[in-house]
């Protein structure tokens, strides 16, 4: 999918870059948010009870997320997720060119 983020004025028009989004800033739910915007469908492929926080990993199309979420959230590993983060959280980083 289509992912929206902060982009820094002095990356270029077709640069290479990789997103960096923090694991606490993303939202998960088990039912789709209303906001559909950067909000990616998933399935909880490790989840660790940190006392205060659950420690996740989502799988999105064969690839790892690391998602921190709040401890009461009642989801299980297996389960399909929704994840959003909001664009304002999202940063392209400029890999340079290769």
């Amino acid at each position: 999918g289509t992912l929206h983020c902060f982009l820094p004025e002095e990356t270029h028009r077709g640069a290479k870059v990789v997103l960096a989004m923090r694991a606490e800033h993303f939202e998960i739910s088990l039912d789709k948010p209303a906001r559909s915007e950067n909000t990616l469908r998933g399935k909880v492929s490790n989840l660790l009870f940190l006392g205060e926080s659950l420690d996740c990993h989502i799988e999105v199309d064969g690839k790892l997320i690391h998602v921190k979420a709040p401890a009461d959230l009642a989801i299980e590993d297996g389960d399909e997720v929704f994840i959003r983060v909001p664009p304002e959280r999202c940063i392209a980083v400029d890999i340079g060119e290769s």
